[in-house]
């Protein structure tokens, strides 16, 4: 069913996406990747959810704990963003135990915060794709996002044709 129907722009290419929000490029459908944003405060899910709900299918926990659940639980996640300080756990820490169930999703920090040696840490220990400081530039946090996609896609497939 092809209604309401607009142009949106991925890249360099323009895919079209329907009132589900599934993209479509070459008569071939994909869907929006699962994002999965953890953080303590309510009003940061609220806003992030509504800032970038129509390019992926947001998930949201308030605390590490369910974010592991939920990350866990759901396989199709594909990119990860945690705030660093939250009180059960580092977004670090999270991370950290997320890659070790599936090094192929891509992990972001978000963080009021410029802890140096939580940074240097990340940063070593390969744990994260990239560390942004709150608050974030829409446009610039989407440019971000649009990297880890790539990223995430790319090693998605060179697993799928490395494994044939």
């Amino acid at each position: 069913m092809i209604d309401d129907i607009t142009a949106e722009p991925y890249s360099s290419i323009v895919f079209l996406t329907n009132t589900l929000g599934n993209y479509s490029f070459g008569g071939t459908r994909v869907q929006k990747l699962k994002l999965l944003y953890v953080d303590d405060e309510p009003a940061n899910l609220i806003n992030f959810k509504i800032s970038f709900k129509s390019r992926y299918e947001v998930l949201t926990a308030d605390s590490a704990q369910e974010g592991l659940e939920i990350f866990q639980a759901d396989p199709e996640i594909a990119l990860v963003i945690a705030d660093q300080r939250m009180p059960d756990m580092s977004g670090i820490a999270m991370l950290g135990a997320m890659r070790k169930i599936n090094p192929d999703v891509v992990r972001i920090v978000l963080t009021g915060y410029t802890e140096v040696t939580d940074l240097i840490d990340a940063i070593n220990k390969g744990e994260i794709f990239q560390y942004v400081i709150k608050p974030w530039d829409e446009n610039e946090f989407l440019q971000i996002l649009s990297q880890a996609e790539e990223c995430y896609l790319l090693t998605r497939e060179h697993n799928r044709t490395s494994s044939t």
